[in-house]
């Protein structure tokens, strides 16, 4: 078979990794394939005619380098060290064998590593192995196992420490008949070892930040929740003080499902010490939103007492459902909250507690709650709301209509929204209507979205039921993920009405997370 750069492809491939976008894959190979070679092919030829040679046993051959690689040990000092490791073994082998020696160093080939599975279990969570920088990250998260686009990261590290490389990358750049003069820029400020004046730098990418991000150069003020998400994730990811920004960044990617909580946990736990912020201080005293939720989340962290642990956690279900990020951290103190006996002292905490332990899929601890309240005459509200919850979860409790209707009457601190919600569940859930629900009627001038959305579910009325993907693609778009669209009433309560359509499921599902954000 004849070989070709391609060739490779057509032979049984084990240990290979499993790339979920494929199209970026191909924009990645196209991207490297660009770039200037790391061996020149005089220097293969070179190579093969002393080879030879030691196929004949007149040369003997000694290859050298690590089993593994990782790129926070690539820099000058490591592979100076490695190259006279080679030469001083060199040395001893040519007199002891009295013939020339072919060296070799084997560098930047163990950044990526087969893996006896494909995929690791820590705590219960499942993520694809760490294959080796080149693959993925070493951390185990979603974020660094999955999305980090490591090549670039892995050029420019190698880049950084290798100045007749760059001088040719330059070289080759201005040779373009259009170039990017920010990147020249930038790359000479390696070559001529002068800092990087980053306000010059306008059209920002993630292979710019990446080496601005080498010279330890402080970038965090030009990210902001304008700049594109990839510099987002970086920017979060990065080995930056942790401030209100950072914070602020962390929480907005978390809740739109972009990363997972333990990045927000670790975010949350550097601001406190890196600010030498003390745990132990009143929230009260803190004036800004973000500061209150990492406080929170760490002295809940931290506390052993379960009377402050319960207290605790009702703070933090207001607060964190407040913006909209309880569904994606309920995980993050759920070791704390299922070890807590039910007491009925602590009844006023227990929806919130229940609401945690259902985002964990934990039913059994939630009823355990429940039954703890039987017994309590003053509770009826409270075993109400607790209902509702594992109802909407799960499906399976005793919840009816009469509880809605109690909780509506009963209960002072419902929103005019919250009521407006649970009377079109119980409209659709029941078949009866109960009160005239259109409570916010006045504010609909305000929304900037009503209009466009009443077009949108006017026409996913006349779609078909069988076009479910059809159907679910419109109800996502009119949602979206504005905080405008959460005020839109109108369009929550027809997508209540299509969800209902395609399955009743859907409908308790939608109205559980409005809730989770909404606490009762």
């Amino acid at each position: 078979m004849k070989w070709s750069i391609n060739s490779w492809q057509n032979f049984p491939i084990k240990q290979f990794p499993e790339y979920s976008d494929k199209a970026k894959l191909l924009e990645t190979e196209k991207e490297l394939a660009k770039r200037p070679p790391l061996v020149f092919a005089e220097e293969v030829r070179r190579l093969r005619r002393r080879l030879a040679l030691v196929a004949e046993g007149k040369s003997f051959l000694l290859q050298g380098g690590d089993c593994a690689e990782s790129f926070l040990e690539h820099n000058a000092n490591n592979i100076r060290d490695s190259f006279k490791v080679i030469l001083q073994m060199a040395a001893v082998l040519t007199f002891g064998s009295s013939l020339p020696v072919v060296k070799i160093g084997r560098f930047a080939g163990q950044y990526s590593k087969p893996r006896s599975s494909p995929v690791e279990v820590i705590d219960g969570i499942e993520l694809p192995s760490y294959k080796g920088d080149m693959i993925n990250d070493m951390a185990f998260n979603k974020v660094s196992r999955e999305n980090i686009s490591l090549k670039i990261r892995a050029f420019c590290n190698a880049m950084s420490n290798n100045l007749p490389a760059i001088d040719l990358i330059i070289s080759l750049i201005i040779e373009e008949e259009t170039y990017d003069d920010e990147l020249v820029y930038i790359l000479n400020s390696y070559l001529n070892e002068t800092e990087i004046n980053i306000n010059k730098i306008k059209n920002m990418d993630l292979f710019k930040l990446n080496l601005i991000n080498n010279k330890n150069i402080d970038f965090s003020e030009i990210i902001n929740e304008n700049s594109e998400i990839e510099l987002q994730l970086f920017y979060v990811l990065a080995k930056t003080k942790s401030n209100i920004k950072k914070i602020s960044l962390t929480e907005n990617l978390l809740s739109r499902g972009i990363i997972n909580s333990v990045i927000l946990a670790d975010v949350y736990e550097k601001y406190m010490t890196e600010n030498e912020i003390e745990i132990d201080i009143d929230l009260n005293s803190l004036s800004l939103g973000v500061e209150k939720r990492a406080l929170l989340y760490n002295q809940i962290r931290k506390t052993s007492n379960q009377d402050e642990l319960i207290s605790l956690a009702s703070i933090y279900v207001q607060n964190m459902g407040n913006v909209n990020l309880l569904n994606n951290s309920a995980n993050l103190i759920y070791d704390k909250i299922k070890v807590i006996s039910p007491k009925q002292e602590h009844r006023k905490h227990a929806p919130a507690v229940c609401l945690l332990l259902l985002l964990n899929n934990d039913f059994d601890q939630c009823r355990n709650w429940l039954s703890n309240l039987d017994f309590v005459s003053e509770a009826e509200e409270i075993k109400t709301k607790i209902r509702l919850y594992l109802s909407l979860s799960n499906n399976i409790t005793d919840f009816n209509q009469n509880d809605i209707d109690y909780l509506l009457s009963s209960d002072d601190e419902l929103s005019e929204k919250q009521k407006n919600i649970l009377v079109k569940y119980s409209e659709l859930k029941y078949q009866e209507d109960l009160i005239d629900y259109w409570k916010s009627e006045n504010e609909f001038n305000q929304i900037q979205t009503i209009l466009p959305n009443i077009k949108l579910v006017e026409y996913l009325k006349s779609i078909p039921l069988k076009n479910k993907g059809e159907i679910i693609l419109l109800i996502s778009l009119i949602h979206g993920n504005q905080p405008s669209n959460s005020l839109d009433q109108y369009s929550l309560f027809l997508i209540m009405e299509s969800l209902n359509k395609l399955d009743p499921i859907y409908l308790d599902n939608f109205v559980f997370e409005y809730l989770v954000n909404n606490p009762v």
